[in-house]
């Protein structure tokens, strides 16, 4: 599943009273935010003006946002890049587009049994978030954290992402 639109960073709130905004993103994406040709955000192309602040609370200013009261409708929207004018993801370095996990099969590593999909990926401080929506009897979601003890391997290709459920201490019931 590709989708020419890939979510790169998240608007958290306006800064100043000119239309720049504050980003959520990983630090290592600001540098190539300054060289996208154009972005969406909140369904509107923009381009990006500028980008100030540090890589770790990136300032972002679009053109098409000229005011604060503009930028705070922008809260909570995502910034969305094409798919050809961002780097490929370094698959040795376990890197993949949050886009190319949402829909794979979660499947345990003790015997292989698809335990549910992958709904979303949430990017928080201290690792990424896969939030798998089970198909067990309680039909939950589940948050794995994306480190490697937990999600031992990902197979984009096949569309699955092994998990290991015992690290995770969670018991795969028995299907009925």
């Amino acid at each position: 599943m590709t989708s020419d639109l890939l979510a790169i960073a998240t608007v958290a709130k306006p800064h100043g009273i000119r239309g720049a905004v504050r980003i959520l993103t990983r630090a290592e994406h600001v540098a190539f935010l300054r060289t996208l040709p154009d972005v969406v955000v909140a369904g509107t192309p923009t381009r990006v003006a500028a980008v100030a602040g540090t890589d770790e609370r990136p300032i972002v200013t679009f053109e098409s946002v000229a005011d604060r009261t503009a930028a705070e409708q922008l809260r909570g929207s995502e910034v969305l890049a094409r798919r050809v004018d961002l780097p490929e993801p370094e698959v040795d370095d376990d890197e993949y587009f949050r886009a190319d996990l949402e829909g794979c099969q979660a499947c345990a590593l003790v015997d292989g049994r698809v335990i549910g999909v992958i709904i979303r990926v949430d990017i928080l401080p201290a690792n990424d978030v896969l939030v798998v929506r089970t198909d067990l009897p309680e039909s939950r979601d589940i948050l794995v954290p994306f480190i490697k003890d937990a999600v031992p391997s990902v197979d984009i290709a096949a569309r699955t992402v092994t998990i290991d459920t015992d690290f995770l201490g969670f018991d795969v019931p028995e299907r009925s």
